[in-house]
């Protein structure tokens, strides 16, 4: 009989029990946000999406890599930092 691994839960990683998702971050139109990003990974590129923003004057940081951002290259650090435009 083969084993079936359980289903992973969203937002979790379930091989280390990490979260996937961060806490909300709530800003206000015109409050200037600025997260510095730590890739702590050894082999992987990656990059922080910012849903719900449109990103309007600051594509360069929307995060999606291959379209607006290179990956954040392993073991680097990121720091975006824009604007909040909506309202």
């Amino acid at each position: 009989a083969a084993l079936i691994p359980p289903p992973q839960a969203p937002g979790v990683d379930n091989d280390n029990d990490l979260p996937l998702i961060g806490p909300p971050i709530h800003v206000q139109a015109g409050d200037v946000l600025s997260v510095s990003l730590k890739n702590s990974l050894s082999t992987t590129g990656l990059s922080l999406h910012w849903h719900g923003f449109e990103m309007t004057n600051a594509l360069e940081y929307d995060g999606v890599v291959g379209v607006t951002q290179c990956p954040i290259s392993p073991n680097t650090q990121f720091v975006y930092e824009f604007a909040v435009e909506e309202t």
